[in-house]
């Protein structure tokens, strides 16, 4: 048994679910063993938070048209803004290109629509809040683990797949993780 967080235990099931794009392959053996019981552990403990806090239809709502007034704004500066990875939307929308006059009626129009979606966004930050504890608690779980040398090598691109670096991919399965 390992004592770990609900977060840590869902952050290590996100990472174990692209294996096959973060590390190099084949994977096999103890490992694959390993990460095949662990994910579908992380994936059972995801589906029922997902469960006791679910979204409101009204915060998916808000996101959906939060995102196309972002694109809007965006499409003036980039064609095909809309279809670029999240990573580079939120550089162009966050670098110089985005004049000071574009990013005033950016904030202004987030703005309106935070106002009309205020108690929306107030319980989403309640419920949000509720899950964070949640999330934060400590539990027992049953984790296949591995030896340090039993984790194959992880691929240069994989910061790019997890929108994280080596080191936070590492850091996920450490719980799995023993020597």
């Amino acid at each position: 048994m390992v004592t770990i967080t609900r977060r840590q235990l869902i952050d290590l099931g996100f990472v174990l679910a692209q294996a096959e794009h973060i590390f190099k392959q084949p994977i096999t053996g103890r490992f694959y063993y390993a990460a095949t019981k662990n994910k579908a552990i992380a994936q059972e403990e995801h589906k029922l938070t997902q469960e006791a806090y679910p979204e409101s239809p009204d915060i998916v709502k808000y996101d959906q048209r939060r995102v196309a007034i972002i694109n809007e704004v965006g499409e003036t500066i980039k064609d095909g803004f809309s279809k670029l990875p999240v990573p580079e939307r939120d550089a162009i929308i966050n670098s110089s290109a985005l004049t000071p006059e574009k990013r005033d009626g950016l904030v202004a129009k987030i703005a309106e629509l935070d106002e009309e979606f205020k108690d929306v966004l107030e319980e989403f930050r309640k419920t949000d809040a509720q899950r964070g504890e949640f999330l934060n608690e400590t539990i027992e779980v049953d984790l296949k683990t591995v030896k340090p040398d039993d984790v194959p090598e992880i691929v240069e691109d994989a910061a790019k797949i997890m929108n994280s670096d080596g080191w936070k991919i590492y850091a996920s399965l450490e719980p799995m993780i023993k020597e």
